[in-house]
Order: C-alpha cells, then structure tokens, then sequence
C-alpha cells in the first residue's frame, strides 16, 4: 500500500518536474529570441547607417 502510494507521488512529482522543465526551455527560448531581435535591430540600423555613408560620399564625389 505504501509503496503504490510513494509509486503514485513520484509520478505526480515527475509530472510537475518535466512542467517545470518545459517551461524554463520556452522562457529561455523567449529571452534568446529577444536578444536575437536586439542584436538584429542594432545591425540593421548599422547598415542603414553605412548606405547613408557611402550615398553622401557618392554625392559628393559627383557633385551634389
């Protein structure tokens, strides 16, 4: 009796385990995601800033 009682906790136990588990891997999922959204918004805007560079270098190589 005790034993199918202890059998039974653990398996609950497991359950809320693997939960707890599958949770924290889609939170760190999220974080990396936002730190990849970062990482691409700030090469972006240093991309915009190269062709703003080189369309001002080009206009004043022609003359505008």
């Amino acid at each position: 009796m005790v034993a199918v009682k202890l059998s039974a906790q653990v398996k609950e136990i497991q359950k809320d385990l693997d939960h707890l588990q599958s949770s924290l891997e889609k939170r760190d999922t999220y974080v990396e995601c936002v730190k990849l959204r970062a990482e691409v918004d700030q090469l972006e805007s240093q991309v915009s800033a190269l062709w703003d560079y080189t369309n001002k270098l080009r206009d004043k190589f022609n003359g505008h």
